[in-house]
């Protein structure tokens, strides 16, 4: 089977919706399939590469909100021909993402092609302050309706996301497929004090760790303002690592923090060592979230979570089990990290439970069967 996968971003450029796309690019692919990758040039790549064993075809785009906070991309006007020409080629048609034009054309091409198409919905919706989020509102009915109805399938990566697609399209025939995780790569530390040595990170500080894109939904102020409250302990830390629109603000506000630590990117390869030197990870959004890749990979390597109760993560978190649902505030986020780092015991059970709620469940060959069973239904 000759599978089309449409996506307005895509790794080298960081993200969820990214990584979810390109976890099902190499697992379909290792299952035999053709795989063929339609997607923006928003890294000024190779517009077209091999990677693995499937193929990448990038089209030039450019994001005019990206200084706001959306990741809404325009692409170049020979991306319909593109679709078109690889539409012909493929058996099915697989976009993510519901609000983005890239998705619509897909939807349209597959429509004239007589092609089967699938949309992946990640997130839930995204509270931007006015008027970006009327504008969203509208994109939803304008541009989102449309693909979300023309989908075979609409796959949602959590219950939240399919409560939040069916407020958009009542109509959309929706299934609910978990994201999943690389349970070797994200594992817990077998020597905490040697992985802090590697990475610099002082040995006598309980670390607060969390990776976001640095923007407005993500709520890293929340974070922020946890420190300040949290200023006078000396023996506790707060890294972030990424990058957003937001991240000079984030550098300015936090200039004054000395428990306060701006990573910035952090690649892939050495992602899983953060988390490996982390006591405790923190998922601070605002709203949006779908079902958080980095809340799965924190579980992954033994790493309790507080999260906002801000979508999916409910799904995943339980209460005194592998981590906390808090509201999202700054108190909320204080209080638990303080009975985290007071309480070494309690701390040592949520760990342990971390990476059973995990395991045989939320990996990504589970995910691909799941996805081919479907695609094949």
């Amino acid at each position: 089977m000759n599978i089309l996968i449409v996506t307005h971003s895509f790794p080298p450029h960081p993200g969820g919706i990214e990584r979810v796309a390109y976890e099902q690019a190499k697992g379909l692919a290792g299952q035999g399939h053709g795989v063929c990758v339609v997607t923006s040039n928003r890294d000024n790549v190779l517009p077209e590469e091999g990677m693995e064993s499937f193929h990448v075809t990038r089209v030039p785009c450019f994001n005019p909100l990206w200084g706001f906070g959306p990741a809404y991309i325009f692409f170049h006007p020979r991306l319909p021909y593109i679709l078109a020409e690889k539409t012909r080629w493929a058996d099915v048609v697989l976009a993510h993402g519901h609000p983005y034009l890239s998705s619509f054309l897909a939807a349209r091409a597959a429509r004239k092609a007589g092609k089967p198409f699938f949309l992946v919905q990640h997130n839930t919706f995204i509270e931007y302050p006015f008027p970006l989020n009327w504008l969203e509102r509208l994109n939803d009915w304008l541009v989102g309706r449309y693909s979300l109805s023309a989908a075979k399938k609409v796959v949602c990566v959590s219950k939240a996301t399919e409560t939040y697609v069916k407020t958009v399209c009542p109509a959309a025939r929706t299934v609910v497929l978990y994201n999943g995780v690389d349970l070797q790569k994200f594992a817990p530390a077998k020597d905490k004090a040697t992985v802090r040595k590697t990475l610099g990170i002082p040995l006598d500080k309980f670390v607060v760790f969390t990776v976001r894109t640095l923007s407005f939904k993500n709520g890293i102020d929340f974070l922020l303002g946890a420190a300040r409250q949290l200023k006078d302990r000396e023996d506790l830390l707060f890294l972030v690592a990424g990058n957003g629109p937001d991240k000079a603000k984030i550098l300015a506000a936090a200039s004054g923090l000395p428990n306060f630590r701006v990573l910035g990117f952090v690649s892939d390869e050495q992602l899983p060592a953060h988390y490996q030197a982390a006591d405790l990870f923190v998922l601070p959004s605002r709203s949006g979230e779908g079902f958080p890749l980095a809340v799965l990979e924190a579980l992954s390597s033994g790493l309790p979570v507080i999260a906002t109760d801000a979508g999916g993560q409910r799904e995943i978190i339980q209460n005194e089990v592998n981590g906390f649902l808090v509201k999202p505030d700054v108190q909320a986020i204080v209080e638990k990290a303080r009975l985290l780092q007071a309480d070494r015991p309690l701390l040592s059970r949520l760990s342990l439970n971390a990476r059973k709620c995990i395991e045989g469940k939320l990996d990504w060959l589970h995910h691909i069967q799941q996805m081919i069973e479907m695609v094949n239904g």
